[in-house]
């Protein structure tokens, strides 16, 4: 089948629009993936500062715990003097008294 010359400046007239919009669609493709990259790190900073954050949360936590722990010890130590003194006490005062069995 012969094509006339007409016909065929038609198709690469629309050869060549198709071409031009396929030029133009990639770039702005290009464009539009640019900006996801863009964006994809900036999501990914957020996010390691964000765990970053939560990490020194939670050694904060642990620290405090640890803290807790030490306290919660020493308290215990202190109310096992105190019984020690104040047996201590009692005695000296039975002794201050003359009361030798106490």
């Amino acid at each position: 089948m012969e094509v006339d010359e007409e016909t065929r400046d038609q198709f690469r007239s629309v050869n060549d629009q198709f071409q031009r919009l396929f030029d133009f669609l990639d770039r702005r493709f290009t464009a539009i993936d640019g900006r996801f990259d863009r964006v994809e790190g900036d999501i990914s900073e957020l996010r390691d500062e964000m765990q970053t954050n939560f990490d020194a949360l939670y050694k904060r936590d642990e620290d405090r715990q640890i803290e807790y722990q030490a306290i919660k010890a020493a308290l215990s130590r202190v109310e096992i003097s105190e019984v020690s003194i104040d047996a201590r006490v009692a005695a000296l005062e039975a002794a201050l008294r003359g009361d030798h069995d106490a």
